[in-house]
This record gives structure tokens, C-alpha cells and sequence, in this order.
């Protein structure tokens, strides 16, 4: 894993660049998720937004961010 912005860890990216669906790790117990805005029936809090990101990329965060 690679840093990025401060406090934050690139976990894993579909092209580690940035500017495509990218994971961080931005804690210990916490990540947070880079991706294409939803727009969706789905009611969510003031202040969130739902993200897509590829599948795949779920995957790689979750074996990236195994202790």
C-alpha cells in the first residue's frame, strides 16, 4: 500500500492514479471508498453519497487491508 492524501493509504485502485474507483485505508478499522456517484431511489443521510466501484476492486481492498 502506497500513501496518499494525509492520512490516508491507497489500499488498492484500477489504475493507481486516482481518477478511477480507488480504496483507501484511512484508520485502523475504517476505509474510504473513491467512486462514480449513484443515482438512486435509495434514501441516505445528508452528508453521504452512494458510489459504485467495480466488484473486483471490493476484492483487492479486502485482501490489500488483511492485517
Amino acid at each position: 500500500m502506497t500513501t496518499s492524501a494525509p492520512g490516508t493509504v491507497l489500499a488498492t485502485s484500477c489504475d493507481y492514479a486516482g481518477s478511477c474507483p480507488t480504496v483507501y485505508q484511512d484508520g485502523s478499522d475504517t476505509v474510504v471508498v473513491q467512486g462514480y456517484v449513484v443515482d438512486s431511489a435509495h434514501a441516505v443521510a445528508a452528508g453521504e453519497s452512494m458510489v459504485r466501484i467495480p466488484a473486483d476492486l471490493l476484492r483487492q481492498a479486502a485482501q490489500a487491508l488483511r492485517p
